[in-house]
């Protein structure tokens, strides 16, 4: 094996902008029991691909025939700070404001398999970015480039955890780099304190079916009701479990990796990190298009942008309740949410939704019913209108967010919706609020 011919790989990539990168040899994905695990106790949520190409993810040559190495890659992108905003506006996850990671990177990656193609003749290659059913972080652990913190995520200690890995597969065999050589987690347990939902359940272990970026991203159902109040802001994504590990504080505090600017994300689109929910719900599928359809947030599709924004609204609404104590953006409550009820798609009652946000029946309708501000008035209009949606999730999100606020006016329009409504989980979700409305309230007007 000519180590030169690894100089020159790696010497190639970082002229394409590549912060990070590393060699890692072709043989069995290191930790593939514990993804088979994973996949056994149903943590991959209903990302059903996972398990469908579950042999496929053992060997890289499930990718490429023949592959002998694996030329690993990372692309440092800025945080964005947590701070408070205003209410109305949904968060996005820092690694999505930017053009979509997947054609930033693909394309150097072309680039950088060209090279290898031309450097040795004769060789395969492909390129991929998390696509593929290949380990990247494992895989990037082994090519050097970091250890795998708890919050699964891999964590460089330069770089911390805000960077997105790219891989090109290739039949030559090439000098492999060492293992990261050490776990600097340690004993801390931030990212397992802050996870709202609860979906670290123990170090280095993720249950989707309890995960903000999951619900946000991936799922194409509406979140079980229970998890709905701890999305808080959350539109796209979650940032929670990186914000708060000790090797990004430098990072956060400068905005970046001091002295580095990778020129695949720096020079990329950039997107406000914040986003107005009520435009998202009153834009057609044309408008939402043109705004993200090349930023990851086009993977979520319009009903899931608009599903989002509702649950986001929903949770702006409830603030403004006189009883209702924001501990929905960390992990209090948490004992609530067990597998056997996440799994569950049937709403809660409103009134019930964690020990710090419960509500009594003197609460309503008098504190409800207190006038709302012109903005909050605002998104009430917005979800009624969004109660029209054809899409059944979106539907379901509107009532259970315009609930937020459950004046008898908003059974009532909840009544009407009802009568029309042909969807049956749909007509589940808004006969349990429409109950909970009518006994907080102390009416005596049976639900539907």
């Amino acid at each position: 094996m000519d180590q030169s011919l690894s100089q020159q790989i790696k010497k190639e990539a970082q002229n394409l902008g590549f912060d990070l990168v590393g060699i890692a040899p072709a043989g069995e994905a290191p930790h593939w029991d514990r993804l088979r695990e994973w996949v056994e106790r149903g943590f991959h949520a209903g990302m059903e691909y996972i398990p469908r190409r579950l042999s496929t993810y053992r060997h890289p040559s499930g990718v490429l025939p023949g592959c002998r190495s694996l030329v690993m890659v990372a692309a440092s992108y800025p945080p964005v700070p947590l701070a408070n905003i205003p209410p109305g506006l949904g968060r996005i996850a820092a690694y999505a404001t930017r053009t979509d990671y997947h054609t930033v990177l693909r394309e150097k990656l072309r680039l950088l398999a060209g090279f290898i193609e031309a450097l040795i003749p004769g060789t395969q290659t492909r390129p991929a970015v998390d696509t593929a059913p290949l380990m990247e972080r494992s895989f990037g652990w082994l090519a050097g480039l970091g250890w795998i913190g708890k919050n699964t995520m891999l964590i460089h200690p330069q770089f911390g955890s805000y960077f997105l890995l790219g891989v090109v597969l290739t039949t030559a065999e090439l000098p492999p780099d060492p293992p990261f050589s050490k776990n600097y987690c340690g004993r801390c347990q931030a990212c397992l304190e802050v996870c709202p939902t609860g979906a670290l359940v123990a170090p280095f272990t993720l249950d989707a079916r309890r995960c903000i970026s999951y619900w946000t991203i991936e799922a194409k159902t509406v979140p079980p009701a229970r998890l709905r109040p701890f999305f808080d802001q959350w539109f796209f994504g979650c940032d929670l479990c990186q914000q708060v590990c000790p090797w990004n504080r430098r990072i956060l505090r400068s905005g970046g990796v001091p002295g580095t600017e990778s020129l695949l994300v720096v020079e990329a689109r950039q997107l406000p990190p914040h986003v107005a929910m009520s435009e998202v719900l009153r834009a057609s599928d044309s408008i939402l298009r043109q705004w993200f359809r090349d930023t990851p947030l086009w993977r979520a599709k319009p009903a899931g942008l608009r599903r989002n924004a509702a649950i986001v609204l929903g949770n702006c609404l409830r603030k403004e309740m006189p009883s209702y104590e924001n501990g929905c953006s960390n992990a209090a409550g948490r004992s609530d949410i067990s597998p056997s009820n996440i799994s569950s798609g049937s709403a809660t009652p409103i009134g019930q939704l964690t020990s710090r946000s419960k509500r009594s029946p003197g609460d309503f309708p008098e504190n409800a019913a207190q006038p709302l501000s012109p903005q909050a008035a605002d998104w009430q209009d917005v979800l009624a209108s969004a109660l029209q949606d054809p899409d059944p999730c979106v539907r379901r999100a509107a009532a259970w967010a315009l609930a937020g606020r459950p004046t008898l006016t908003v059974g009532s329009i909840l009544h009407e919706v009802f009568a029309r409504e042909t969807d049956p989980e749909v007509r589940q979700e808004i006969s349990a609020l429409l109950s909970e409305i009518s006994t907080a309230s102390g009416s005596s007007a049976e639900g539907p």
